[in-house]
């Protein structure tokens, strides 16, 4: 009955979309044997516009990595590579690049030139936060060209310039009327790029087609590819089981039921999302490291992964992306350990003094923690309640509160928790700074005696201007007034200049709901994204690592996997990342069952 149901979603697929069994030479059966054809199907939603300035699609994000390209590209350590730039010089201050283009060009022909580079970074500014690609420009501040080969990009400071933020696609100036004109297409948008693949058709609501870019700088693919919009996921899996889609990519835990032939390939890669907790640095049993080390080692990650998640999750050493820069480390620094969390729980003055199964403290306190959840969300509130009866576990009274979105992230400004359950997501650059820097309001203004950052190792900058050094703008014992004039002039300029560069490298702390603060992290923080050296980068995130096992301001429960499910015709073995699905897919190709037609018998003739 299966397999008639099969067949009948292969004939509907057939009669929406164009797919013949035919064409192909799918026909299933043991002694087949196989045409290769350079041609691939993947499944998709729906794509509202193909125009990565405005789209906020999953799916439009995804081709877009096919159809353009960035001055820098990242590979599968997410190391960035040399794309578009062929060559680049960072300034001492680190708070510019200069970058010379390959010779290349567009799908219509026209050369890559400087302007194109200026005028993406100019639109994605423009599109504002909703743009898939504003956080990769918005601390870019001016952008000049040289020639048409080069461009220079300034960034508001050292701290925020780095190569993996230059990964946004390039767009040819010379196809639009101004950042308007782009802005404004959506429907009527047809992408031109330079990337592998070029955009060939599409028909709204049913699929989207791409060429191979035959005059690709790099090695061109050799295979074509059609998207076809499959709106309910059961029939995409279907389609794949029986051959008529290459791969479908999937975010659902219980993924495995849906791989029901032997020559199905399932492959599973970390994603961008991550489960954490955060610690209340304001709470009194939360804000000793001793407490955040006994309640990581009493957290059981594996029971989370495998009720919670369906092990659709690994471990973690860190809040980074695994195997990040191809640095490797513990798999798990906290691996799950009662003893070992009774121990830091006593180091911390608390132990079960009354034997009443809850830790005091020496003044007969019961150690109590609040675990604040969004009570919108099953799966959270399913793995809070898991923490719960760990933390009882070793000595650690502890209550869950769920609450509504809205009252979640209310509470968590207000620090209304001990500790919090949140996702984290990153995009191509793995910048948590927002979730882990925090700058104490006090420490940052701007006053008649140019003060700021009392803190030396906060990001290398910290200064001190007193009012009282009057060597270079102080009264004129001269009676001279245009002395005096000129001084107070230079004194208000620099006042300007001093508050901007404050306002410029002032911290977001947006995410930084446990208000940890550390300026050494800050400083390494800032440091990671700074300049292009990938082996300074590297050691950088060794110490960021260290300092986050041994302090553990937050602690990472698990990552997140996807998953891509191949079909039996697919010849060869995809590889995506979080961030970019058909990551080496010109590489691969299809391949389809032909069935042998057997001779007839020739009729005897009657005598």
């Amino acid at each position: 009955m299966h397999k008639k149901i099969a067949t009948l979603v292969v004939l509907i697929f057939t009669l929406i979309f164009g797919f013949t069994a035919c064409k192909n030479g799918f026909l299933g059966g043991k002694e087949e044997k196989y045409k290769e054809v350079a041609r691939l199907d993947f499944p998709i939603t729906a794509v509202k516009t193909l125009n990565p300035v405005i789209s906020t699609d999953q799916d439009t994000y995804f081709i877009s990595h096919l159809i353009y390209e960035g001055l820098f590209d990242l590979d599968d350590k997410l190391i960035p590579k040399n794309n578009l730039a062929a060559s680049y010089r960072i300034n001492k201050s680190s708070d510019s690049i200069t970058i010379s283009l390959i010779s290349t060009k567009f799908h219509d022909g026209k050369p890559l030139t400087s302007s194109d580079v200026k005028f993406s970074i100019e639109a994605y500014k423009a599109a504002g936060s909703e743009c898939l690609y504003y956080p990769l420009v918005k601390n870019i501040y001016s952008v000049k060209t040289r020639g048409d080969n080069q461009v220079k990009i300034y960034f508001n400071n050292g701290s925020h310039m780095s190569l993996d933020y230059l990964t946004f696609p390039i767009l040819p100036e010379h196809k639009y009327d101004g950042i308007s004109d782009v802005l404004g297409r959506k429907s009527s948008f047809k992408p031109v790029g330079t990337g592998k693949y070029k955009y060939k058709s599409s028909v709204e609501d049913k699929e989207i087609k791409l060429s191979a870019n035959e005059e690709y700088h790099g090695i061109a693919p050799k295979n074509s590819i059609t998207f076809s919009v499959v709106q309910n996921p059961d029939t995409a899996y279907q389609l794949v089981e029986a051959s008529s889609l290459s791969a479908i990519f999937t975010k659902d835990s219980n993924r495995e039921k849906h791989v029901q032939r032997k020559s199905q390939v399932m492959i599973e890669f970390p994603s961008n999302e991550a489960e954490i907790i955060g610690f209340n640095m304001s709470k009194e049993g939360t804000s000793v490291k001793n407490v955040r080390k006994a309640i990581a080692y009493a957290i059981d990650n594996s029971e989370i992964i495998h009720n919670v998640y369906d092990n659709s999750a690994i471990h973690n050493d860190s809040l980074y992306y695994p195997n990040y820069l191809g640095v490797k480390t513990e798999k798990d620094p906290y691996k799950h350990s009662i003893k070992k969390a009774k121990k830091y729980l006593k180091e911390a003055g608390y132990e079960d003094r009354n034997n009443d199964g809850i830790a005091e403290n020496s003044s007969g306190a019961h150690l109590s923690i609040e675990i604040l959840v969004n009570g919108d969300q099953k799966k959270k509130v399913e793995e809070a309640n898991i923490i719960k009866r760990n933390l009882k576990t070793v000595g650690a009274g502890a209550y869950v509160t769920a609450v509504p979105k809205k009252l979640y992230k209310k509470y968590l400004e207000k620090g209304n928790f001990d500790i919090f359950i949140g996702s984290m997501k990153y995009n191509g650059s793995v910048d948590l700074r927002d979730l882990l820097e925090f700058d104490k309001p006090q420490e940052i203004y701007v006053s008649d005696n140019y003060s700021y950052r009392d803190n030396k190792k906060n990001d290398g900058k910290a200064k001190s201007y007193s009012s009282r050094d009057k060597t270079s703008y102080g009264t004129d014992n001269s009676g001279n007034n245009s002395l005096v004039k000129e001084r107070e002039k230079f004194r208000k300029e620099k006042k300007k200049r001093l508050e901007l560069k404050v306002l410029r490298n002032m911290r977001s702390n947006n995410l930084n709901y446990g208000r940890y603060y550390n300026g050494r992290l800050n400083d390494l923080l800032d440091k990671m994204k700074s300049g292009g050296d990938i082996e300074k980068m590297k050691a950088t995130l060794v110490k960021i690592k260290d300092l986050l096992t041994e302090e553990v301001p937050y602690y990472c429960v698990l990552q997140k996997t996807y998953g891509a499910i191949q079909a039996p015709s697919l010849n060869g073995k995809l590889k995506p990342m979080f961030d970019n699905y058909y990551f080496g897919i010109e590489q691969l190709n299809s391949k389809y069952e032909v069935k042998q037609e057997k001779k007839e018998k020739e009729e005897i003739p009657r005598r």
